[in-house]
């Protein structure tokens, strides 16, 4: 996130030396926290009032326009198996073993999702809604069976499910799973934990993206590319809760959330032009409105 920091930065620096007194209206630059985790940041300042007419999230996407996330949940699910010494271990239950049945009974459910609650925004995406087990913490000793187990578990949803219904959906999906594995002693205790994020999308054709994409023609001489992501952005409080369009733009990134990870520090300079380009012209447009 701080590539797109500093790309906010230049090119308000720019305009500010090559355009004084652009800003005819009122710019706020806004820098939150929890951007990962949970988005509280960034709703916390929308509701003590900073907000706009619209939003640019400076999130890193390749110098693309990122319109839209799908759903996401985070959720912890406790596991209780049947603890032995190793020697007894095939007389045992693992809950290990069961983490195992769990994760692959939910990737199936996740992949019938696009079929059940079909949307037609996030149709070019070959898996939105995915589940990634983040950790799993289970056992003391080398020769115990653990006595429990714990999957911490992020899940994608539609983006007609509200958090709520989409942990109730889990919740039954768990539940199903068990009934059918007929292994588990006992219900998976399931605690939500970060994200309850909703799923969104700005409009094809919005303004706002029209605008965005004008700078980038003007700056690079083709079309941005314009896309959805099987993740979320705090763009989606300014879009569901607050009615003000967002959109995503920012440097390239590589091996995101992986060994490596890493920025083109070019692009910074590119996004920038970029951005100060969109943000004269908005500016210009409100002076003349």
């Amino acid at each position: 996130m701080k590539c797109g920091f500093a790309m906010g930065v230049l090119a308000v620096r720019a305009l500010d030396e090559v355009a004084p007194g652009f800003d005819t209206g009122r710019l706020m630059f806004l820098g939150a926290i929890e951007e990962e985790c949970t988005g509280n940041g960034t709703l916390s300042a929308s509701r003590a009032g900073v907000l706009a007419d619209a939003a640019v999230v400076l999130e890193p996407t390749d110098l693309g326009i990122l319109a839209g996330g799908v759903g996401v949940i985070w959720l912890d699910v406790r596991v209780v198996g049947r603890s032995a010494h190793a020697e007894s271990a095939h007389m045992a239950v693992n809950p290990v073993d069961l983490c195992g049945v769990l994760t692959q009974g939910l990737r199936k459910w996740c992949e019938q999702l696009p079929q059940e609650a079909p949307d037609e925004a996030f149709a070019e995406l070959a898996s939105p809604y995915n589940l990634n087990v983040g950790g799993i913490s289970a056992g003391d000793w080398h020769s115990s069976v653990p006595t429990d187990a714990v999957l911490r578990l992020r899940v994608g949803f539609p983006r007609s499910w509200s958090p709520g219904e989409a942990e109730q959906r889990i919740r039954a999906a768990i539940a199903d799973i068990v009934a059918r594995d007929g292994r588990f002693p006992s219900e998976p205790v399931v605690t939500a934990a970060g994200f309850r994020a909703a799923g969104y999308a700005l409009a094809d054709g919005h303004p706002l993206s029209a605008a965005m994409a004008r700078a980038h023609r003007e700056v690079h001489g083709a079309d941005p590319r314009r896309f959805v992501t099987g993740a979320t952005t705090d763009a989606r409080f300014y879009v569901n809760d607050f009615d003000v369009p967002a959109l995503c733009y920012g440097p390239q990134v590589y091996d995101m959330h992986g060994i490596d990870e890493s920025v083109e520090l070019s692009s910074i300079v590119d996004g920038a032009k970029v951005l100060a380009r969109f943000l004269h012209h908005w500016f210009e447009r409100q002076h003349r409105g």
